[in-house]
């Protein structure tokens, strides 16, 4: 499990530094405008077009990163279901192995040689054995059941607030253009406290998505190898 959240560790530090260092330069950006105000000046046109065409750029930037998260979580999503439903496959084949044991070890107490059959003491260490196979069963048959359902909550709600945050980002990047345009500096400046919350969550979110991803692979068969074996 801690290798699992080491694969996740860049994406979880991105988003302690974007909100660390971005809110230290909202700071610092209050501090200068409060403390240190300037006469207000004029911009030649140069300066009023250079902006623009900024903004604009960095607009469809956002715009192509709301677009990539939300593609991209779709795939990741479909790869995710895809691993997860291999593994459960494979914990339902081990389970059904596991039965065909238990048949085999109920057949064999009837084996006998000319009328004879096996002595009573080993009748008892086949029921003995066929009782922890049984037992074996029913507890990764449960195990799977749970994460199954689990896993796959989790998947689903990570990836609707994945959607969810893409379609506001994309919604705040839009309108934080046009308010540039008008001039509107109050809400361009929530706009921006916004995105950078927004920006936070959703490298956290990809973290999340990323550990469950590896995770994934280790349940819910591994829950198998904690079983003692019941024929050793």
């Amino acid at each position: 499990m801690q290798s699992v959240l080491y694969t996740a560790a860049p994406l979880f530090g991105m988003a302690a530094v974007w909100f660390v260092g971005f809110g230290l330069s909202l700071l610092s950006i209050c501090f200068c405008y409060c403390c240190c105000r300037r006469t207000p000046y004029g911009y030649s046109r140069t300066a009023y077009a250079l902006s623009l065409a900024f903004l604009a750029l960095f607009t469809i930037a956002a715009i192509v990163g709301c677009v990539i998260l939300y593609t991209g979580q779709g795939k990741f999503h479909n790869s995710t279901t895809d691993t997860l439903d291999f593994v459960v496959s494979e914990s339902k084949d081990t389970i059904n192995k596991l039965n065909n044991v238990s048949e085999i070890l109920a057949t064999s107490k009837n084996i006998g040689v000319d009328h004879v059959s096996l002595p009573p003491s080993m009748k008892k260490n086949i029921d003995r054995v066929d009782e922890m196979v049984s037992k074996a069963v029913r507890s990764l048959d449960s195990e799977t059941q749970k994460n199954e359902k689990d896993i796959h909550d989790v998947l689903n709600s990570v990836r609707i607030a994945l959607i969810i945050v893409a379609a506001i980002m994309l919604l705040v990047t839009l309108l934080g253009f046009l308010l540039s345009i008008f001039g509107l500096q109050v809400l361009v400046y929530i706009l921006v406290v916004l995105g950078w919350i927004l920006v936070t969550v959703t490298f956290i979110l990809c973290g999340i998505f990323l550990t469950l991803h590896k995770y994934v692979p280790t349940s819910p068969v591994s829950k198998f190898n904690n079983i003692s074996c019941p024929l050793t």
